[in-house]
């Protein structure tokens, strides 16, 4: 493949994901704790830098940070797990988090764009590197 036809395939990629993501612009999301959907009692605008017109979403506003993580754990019933579970556990959610990453980099990196008003080589760089990121942290829990 030419470097020609590699750009071409990225920039079309690129203008799909825009499309895309200015779909979901101006929804409201929620918290997710635990797997679950959490609705604060306050919400904010997060707005596009490169033209604030743009609603990217609303978002929940949370208000204090009173309860420990166990807290929360006992109230939405995760159980406390044993340390070698919980490392292999979280080594095989980071695996997917990496392989999401890169399944979505496109609509990732068009988001980027309108979030922290990058231009397109900068967002899929940092998407990319979040992506090796996680990668290579993984790499001494794997020789072990």
């Amino acid at each position: 493949m030419s470097a020609r036809s590699g750009w071409r395939i990225c920039t079309a990629s690129w203008t799909h994901a825009i499309e895309e993501v200015r779909t979901s612009f101006g929804k409201s999301y929620p918290m997710m704790i635990g797997g679950q959907a959490v609705k604060a009692a306050g919400e904010f605008d997060d707005r596009s830098p490169i033209d604030t017109r743009i609603l990217l979403g609303k978002f929940q506003q949370r208000k204090s940070r009173g309860r420990s993580a166990g807290d929360r754990r006992r109230q939405i019933g995760i159980p406390k797990l044993e340390r070698p579970t919980m490392a292999r556990t979280r080594d095989a959610a980071q695996e997917k988090v990496a392989d999401g990453i890169r399944a979505h980099r496109w609509e990732l990196s068009a988001l980027m764009g309108y979030e922290a008003g990058k231009n397109r080589l900068e967002c899929v760089g940092d998407v990319e590197e979040s992506a090796d990121l996680i990668e290579i942290l993984l790499q001494p829990d794997r020789a072990a």
